[in-house]
């Protein structure tokens, strides 16, 4: 029973780091995973484990949305672009997370990150507009840069996950 529920965890595990690449919760399938797998055979991963990739995957969310708000400020923009790029970045996501199907998430909410960064930076109105696109653009660069380590830290969450679970 033990081996079935490792190498059912790690197949199926696979899908979260998939998921987290197109923009869906990939990181809280593998935790959902994770204590399913513990539910059924409790001694399979120690509560420390569980933990570290609780806080990996808060850490992915959180540098994610983040991530558009920091490329703004690197690229020379004002804290009203950098609230404009993470709120942009997070409406953009939900807005077009079905179109295109599967990678919508991604494409709106780097365009939304973007576009959220030059609306900021105009409100604030200390630029001229070429510099509210390459603040724009900087945003964008954070905001898929941001999605790239997430997709990173769900692959180390299935990695300590797969691992933790065939050590018995």
């Amino acid at each position: 029973m033990y081996w079935l529920l490792a190498i059912s965890l790690s197949l199926v595990g696979l899908l979260g780091p998939a998921l987290t690449l197109i923009g869906l919760p990939g990181t809280w399938l593998l935790i959902g995973l994770a204590l399913i797998a513990q539910w059924i055979r409790p001694d399979t991963f120690s509560w420390w484990t569980l933990g570290a990739c609780l806080v990996l995957a808060i850490v992915g969310e959180i540098v994610e949305f983040a991530a558009g708000a920091v490329g703004t400020r690197t690229g020379g923009g004002t804290r009203t672009a950098s609230l404009g790029a993470l709120i942009g970045g997070i409406v953009g996501a939900i807005a077009g997370a079905a179109f295109p199907p599967v990678i919508g998430a991604i494409i709106w909410g780097v365009v939304g990150a973007g576009a959220g960064a030059v609306i900021g930076e105009f409100a604030s109105g200390n630029r001229h507009w070429r510099s509210h696109l390459a603040i724009g653009s900087a945003a964008a660069t954070g905001k898929a840069v941001g999605t790239v380590i997430k997709s990173a830290l769900a692959l180390l969450i299935y990695l300590v996950v797969v691992v933790a679970a065939f050590v018995p």
